[in-house]
């Protein structure tokens, strides 16, 4: 496994987990006031599809790192 792999790792699981967490909070909030169910799935939605795009940096960060060439700032 290349160096720089595991802090992109490491910090794309914390930002999942801060995400998930304010999800949760949101969704349970819409939940006890009185606010239409359609809204509530949309904001979970919503929330899906940052979580999934985040999924999708990550692999697109990994594919970038492993592609690296060492002397790749010559080419500038």
């Amino acid at each position: 496994m290349k160096k720089g792999l595991i802090p992109v790792i490491i910090i794309t699981i914390i930002v999942a987990a801060f995400l998930i967490l304010y999800a949760l909070g949101i969704t349970m909030g819409l939940l006890v006031s009185n606010v239409p169910f359609i809204a509530i799935i949309l904001v979970v939605v919503v929330f899906i599809i940052l979580l999934t795009m985040l999924v999708m940096t990550l692999i697109e960060r990994i594919k970038e790192i492993k592609g690296e060439d060492k002397d790749d700032i010559s080419k500038y």
